[in-house]
Parts: structure tokens; C-alpha cells; sequence
């Protein structure tokens, strides 16, 4: 585009109106005083509205030319209009992101339940209540926009007429849709929603300014790219390792000093024996460990019936609770054949879990549990209220480690419990499983599924999660972060295995202090994330005939080559991306990426079978991928940054010479308390 085209754009002459020939009164009356009075008002009136209107062309609501930054040589000025469309698709597109993240306190503040509403009302507001505050807010990217658009042509780029007229077409197309969908003509919906004297073709030359500053951008961000080298991504790898290395560990917090897994976690010296700590913990807690488990699925007979202790004891604590009078409960107790007993905090018929429950501060008549202990389930309710150290109470006791399955009598298998728990160890990944091991991860018996699910989930809740931890430059003194990022760490870094607590006190919202406890366990020592990412494409065939139509493709890439090759995809409106990770794709897509045996510009086909239950439809698919090569991810991450910050400093050395003029004309309208207070939109 050569010089001067752009002020063609920005300036074409608008469309003459016809001159309309006045007619010629036949003869003229002689005015009267009053007619005379009007005359002399409306001339000062006319006067009046000429001061007005000219104030208003010289400060920028009426004058079209008020540019607020100016090109170096004219050809990009941009002006107010083309500044507050810029500002207002930028603030529409604000509106979709938060919308993303947080529309249900969006829907429940403004009462908006549609998401373009929310988009269209949020920029309106940004332009027609502050936009002298949303221009300044976004003055880089406007200057960003000029100054890119004004070294085109000393980059050798310009716009090939049918680009321009292309750009004009989808911006046209895009507001016209969203006119139409708004109900609203397209004058009517830009005066709407947009106003400030915008006009579309303030809006088209935008749509080419862009048009212009992508293909400067992508030359600039493609040669960067070329410049890239492994010692330049190193370089900038070590004086940024907090972006890079990181390490992952364990954490335990407790506000107890004397917490007895304190002391069992420090002395943990791998992994595996802090992990077990906790799994130890779970199987052996009576609330909800091996016994809980065991006897809540294991069926043991009582009388004629035969199902778990605890389904026996809930049963009686339902048909004994919640009754408030001595006849109701006394009827209740004989037919559960329990009987009223007079017991004091000194008897020894009673172990302490009962007498803590039995004589609490709070206990009430009528109150009835279920306690659990280690070896029995009691059902009790109070008969009465514990006085002067005695309480009147009904007891039924049903003995645990009872079952006709995995024991005898009333002994428990030992050998039972040490393979449920052996199973545990080797599903943590705490002990290495060996052929002769008895385990049941794989039992077909339902019952032991049942008691390793509920022991897992218990211990799932116990283990802390892993947590990652990027490098620290300046950590907080006597923190984990000290401990574990010294100024040597990436040479010697803290190992896997060890573990360190640490000692916060804090003041809490009622103003007391309060101490906590951290165990800290190095899951792996410090690392950089060496996970491979592709660099490759693929196009998913689906629906009928998806082999045939994916074979069919393939055959167009025979003989092609590096670019050629990865265009095809792109044409196919394929995934096209220097970063493909594993996670992302099928299993069987992701199993031919990542083969180790892949060799630069490998087609291939894969297949995807059906999986799709009967009565459900088919979901078979198949796959053509491309193989171009494959990155650690710390490289990608390294180049992706590099390249970004070369593009930012390019930006603001350009940016330095160009000024934002023209906000002395402009002013933020007085806030609104609603968005719809503007004037009505014109109806298509």
C-alpha cells in the first residue's frame, strides 16, 4: 500500500445531497412587530446553535478529524471514531472472558442471562459512559496499531487489493450478523451500541489497519523464530529458572504439637515410608480403618438374619431413638430386649468411650448412639440425666471381628488383614509387588472390594496431594521456599526424601495466636520438564465412512514434504501445532505421536474402534496425523517466552516516539446506573 492510500480511506468524500430549487413567493406581506420578534429570536437562536455546533466540531463530537495518534507520515493517523470501535471490540471480547469465568455473579449483579447481552452492554458502557478512561486504558495497543501499520512498507508488506476488500467483507459480514441478531438495522445497531459518530466505514478501515498489522506482526514473529537457537533458549532457561525448575512435594499441616504423626513423618527418609504413615494411620484408626471396613461388609448371623454388625446396631438405634417419654421409650427398650441399668463414672463394666459419651457435660435424657470401639458397637441411650456423677442407661453391645468368611469363632484371620493391608501398600506404590504375594486388587469377591474401596478412599483423604513448587530467587527467610531454593540449589539441590517441619505462629481473626505444624516431603528432587510436545497435525474423520474418507486424504499427501505437507492439514481445517501434548488426544492417536520410532514428516492412519455401548451411536473414528518432530516441554515454554519477549521489546521501542493526542477533547459521560438508559435502537 503506497503512501497516502490510507488517508483515501480514511477520508473519501461522502455522497453529494441534491439541491432541491427553492420556489419563489408571487408577492411579499409586510411583516407585523410580532413576526418581526420571531425573526430576531430564531436569527439569535441559529446564532446561538452555530456557537454550539462549532465548539462541538473543535472538540472532536462533531469533527471527524480529531486524531488521536498520529502516523509518522499520515498514512495510519488514527482517529477518534476508528479509536472507539478498537476500544469497543476490545472490551466486547473482555465481556466474553469474564462471562467465561464468572456469570453466574454476573447473571445475579446486572440480571443479564444471555452472554452476548453481557458483551455487548459491557463495551457499550466502556464507550459511551468512560471512554476517554478505556482509550487511555488501551492507548499502547492503539499506538502499538500505528506504529506496526506505519514500517510496513520498509518491511516489504503491504495489502494486495483483494486483501483489502476481503478484510472489509468479513468486518461487514460480522456486524451485519450481529445487527441482525440484535434485531436492529446495521446504522441502527453501530449508533446503539457503539454511538460516539462512529460510522462502518470507520469500522471497515479498522478491519484493513489490522488486516495490515497481522502480516507485519507474523513476518516479525516468524523471523524472531528463525533466530532462535538451543544456547539462546538455555540462556534464557537459567536467567529465568523460576518459569523452569520446580519440584514437587508432600505437605502436612496440623495445629496439634503433639500430632503423633509428627514425629512418625520425620523420620520418614523416602517417599514411601511418609506415604505409608498415612495409609498405616487409616487401616489401624478405629473410625475409619480395617475394622470399620471389615465389619461394615463382611455378614455375620444374628439369629435367624445374616448381614453386617453395623446394619444389626443402626437398626436398633433407629427404633429406640428420638422418643421423648418414659412409656414410649420403655416399650421401645423391651422389644430390642435391652434392659435399664444404673451406672456410675467409677464402673468398670463400662470402657472410657463409653463413660466420655455416658457423662458428658451436655448429655440429655433420652439421648441415644452408636459408639464404636475397637472390638465391639454399642447402641446406648439414657434413661436419664447424669447427676452427681450416675446416669440411668440402656446398653446393646454387638462384638466386631465375627465372620463366618475370613475367620472363625470370634477371631478375626490374621492372614486376611496382612494381605488386605500388603494390597494397600502395593496399590500406594509403597511396597514392590512379587509373584508369591496374596493380593487383592484383582478379587472377584465382592465383599473384599467393597472393604479395599472404603479403605482406599479413607486413605485417598488421609495423603496429602502433590503439590509443585517453581524456583524461588528471594524466598521468605526460615520458609520451605529458603530450605529448598539456596542459591546453589540447581547445582545441589535439596533430594527426593527429605523432609523438614516448619513452625508459623499467626494472629487469627479473634486476635489469638495461633501455631501451625509443616512437614515437608521432596516428592523428586529439582527438575525441568523434560515431557516431549509434538510438532505435528492431524485431521479427524468421523460419521459413515470415515476409513474410506480418511484413506482418501491420505492419498493427497503422497510425495509431500516440511511445509507443503503440514499445509494440507491446515487446508483440511486440521490440528496444526508445534506443541501437541499426550493428554490431549485418544489413546491410540497419542500412541503412534509419541513413538519413539517416529521419523520427520511419518503420515500415518490410525484407527479409533467403537466403544459406544448397544442402542448407543457409534463413535469409531479414524485419524491422519503428521510427525514433524518433537520438543522437551521446557524448550517450547523457553522459545514461546524468548520470542514473546523479543516481540514486546520490538513493540516498545516502537511505541516510544508516538504520543496519545487529543484526549483534551474528550470526556468520561457521568456513570449510569443501568446499561439501557441509552437512546432506543433503530429497528431493521
Amino acid at each position: 500500500m503506497g503512501k497516502g492510500s490510507r488517508n483515501r480511506i480514511n477520508h473519501q468524500a461522502e455522497p453529494q445531497k441534491p439541491q432541491v430549487k427553492r420556489k419563489q413567493p408571487k408577492f411579499r406581506r409586510k411583516l407585523s412587530e410580532r413576526a418581526k420578534n420571531i425573526i430576531a429570536y430564531c436569527v439569535c437562536a441559529l446564532l446561538l446553535v452555530g456557537i454550539v455546533v462549532g465548539t462541538l466540531s473543535s472538540n472532536g463530537t462533531f469533527k471527524r478529524s480529531n486524531v488521536l495518534v498520529k502516523s509518522s507520515d499520515g498514512s495510519y493517523d488514527l482517529n477518534q471514531q476508528m479509536a472507539t470501535y478498537m476500544v469497543w471490540d476490545a472490551l466486547y471480547y473482555t465481556g466474553y472472558y469474564q462471562w467465561s469465568y464468572y456469570s453466574s455473579s454476573i447473571k445475579e449483579s446486572t440480571g443479564i442471562t444471555n452472554q452476548t447481552q453481557y458483551c455487548l452492554y459491557y463495551a457499550m458502557s466502556g464507550v459511551q459512559d468512560t471512554l476517554r478512561t478505556s482509550i487511555e486504558n488501551y492507548k499502547d495497543t492503539l499506538m502499538e496499531y500505528v506504529a506496526v501499520c506505519d514500517i510496513a512498507e520498509k518491511m516489504g508488506v503491504t495489502l494486495t487489493k483483494e486483501e483489502i476488500e476481503t478484510a472489509k467483507d468479513e468486518i461487514q459480514a460480522t456486524m451485519e450478523y450481529m445487527a441482525t441478531s440484535n434485531s436492529l438495522s446495521l446504522n441502527g445497531f453501530i449508533n446503539y451500541y457503539i454511538g460516539g459518530g462512529v460510522k462502518m466505514k470507520d469500522i471497515k478501515n479498522v478491519a484493513v489497519m489490522q488486516a495490515l498489522y497481522g502480516k507485519v506482526v507474523e513476518l516479525k514473529e516468524g523471523q524472531v523464530k528463525d533466530s532462535v537457537t538451543d544456547e539462546i533458549l538455555a540462556k534464557y532457561r537459567d536467567d529465568n529458572p523460576e518459569s523452569f525448575y520446580s519440584t514437587d512435594y508432600y505437605l502436612y499441616t496440623t495445629k496439634d504439637k503433639d500430632d503423633p504423626l509428627k514425629p512418625l513423618l520425620l523420620a520418614a527418609t523416602t517417599v514411601g515410608e511418609f506415604k505409608e504413615v498415612f495409609v498405616k494411620d487409616v487401616f489401624d484408626d478405629v473410625a475409619s480403618g480395617y475394622t470399620n471396613a471389615y465389619n461394615k461388609y463382611v455378614k455375620i448371623t444374628i439369629g435367624d438374619a445374616k448381614e453386617s454388625v453395623y446394619t444389626f446396631a443402626s437398626r436398633v438405634l433407629t427404633a429406640i431413638e428420638k422418643k421423648t417419654t418414659v412409656e414410649a421409650l420403655t416399650e421401645a427398650l423391651t422389644k430390642q430386649e435391652m434392659t435399664v441399668t444404673e451406672y456410675s463414672k467409677d464402673d468398670t463394666t463400662l470402657n472410657q468411650t463409653l463413660k466420655d459419651w455416658m457423662f458428658k457435660e451436655d448429655a440429655a435424657q433420652f439421648a441415644a448412639a452408636e459408639i464404636d470401639t475397637e472390638d465391639k458397637v454399642y447402641v446406648v441411650v439414657l434413661t436419664s440425666k447424669p447427676e452427681n456423677g450416675k446416669v440411668s442407661a440402656a446398653i446393646k453391645t454387638f462384638d466386631l471381628q465375627f465372620g463366618e468368611t475370613y475367620g472363625e469363632g470370634d477371631k478375626l484371620d490374621p492372614d486376611f488383614k496382612n494381605n488386605i493391608y500388603k494390597t494397600l501398600l502395593v496399590k500406594y506404590e509403597i511396597l514392590e509387588k512379587k509373584d508369591d504375594m496374596k493380593l487383592y486388587d484383582e478379587s472377584e469377591d465382592e465383599t473384599v472390594k467393597n472393604i479395599l474401596n472404603a479403605l482406599e478412599t479413607a486413605i485417598d483423604k488421609a495423603i496429602p496431594a502433590v503439590k509443585t513448587q517453581y524456583y524461588v530467587k528471594e524466598p521468605e527467610a526460615d520458609s520451605f521456599q529458603d530450605w529448598m531454593f539456596d542459591k546453589d540449589t540447581l547445582v545441589s539441590p535439596v533430594k527426593a526424601g527429605a523432609v523438614k517441619e516448619f513452625t508459623k505462629t499467626e494472629t487469627n481473626k479473634e486476635n489469638k495466636e495461633e501455631t501451625t505444624y509443616s512437614v515437608y516431603m521432596v516428592k523428586e528432587t529439582m527438575k525441568l520438564d523434560e515431557k516431549p510436545l509434538i510438532n505435528g497435525a492431524y485431521v479427524t474423520f468421523d460419521g459413515s465412512n470415515h476409513a474410506t474418507k480418511a484413506q482418501e486424504f491420505y492419498a493427497t499427501l503422497n510425495g509431500l514434504t516440511g511445509e507443503a505437507l503440514k499445509q494440507k492439514f491446515t487446508d483440511a481445517k486440521g490440528t496444526v501445532s508445534e506443541a501437541i501434548s499426550e493428554s490431549s488426544l485418544d489413546d491410540e492417536l497419542a500412541a503412534w505421536l509419541f513413538d519413539t520410532a517416529r521419523a520427520v514428516d511419518n503420515v500415518g492412519v490410525v484407527s479409533v474402534p467403537n466403544t459406544a455401548k448397544e442402542g448407543e451411536t457409534d463413535n469409531s473414528c479414524t485419524y491422519v496425523a503428521l510427525y514433524q518432530g518433537s520438543t522437551p516441554t521446557w524448550k517450547n515454554s523457553s522459545k514461546n517466552s524468548w520470542v514473546n519477549e523479543q516481540l514486546t521489546n520490538w513493540v516498545k521501542e516502537l511505541i516510544s516516539t508516538y504520543e496519545l493526542s487529543g484526549m483534551r477533547f474528550i470526556k468520561d459521560a457521568n456513570p449510569v446506573e443501568t446499561q439501557t438508559t441509552t437512546a432506543a435502537p433503530v429497528t431493521a
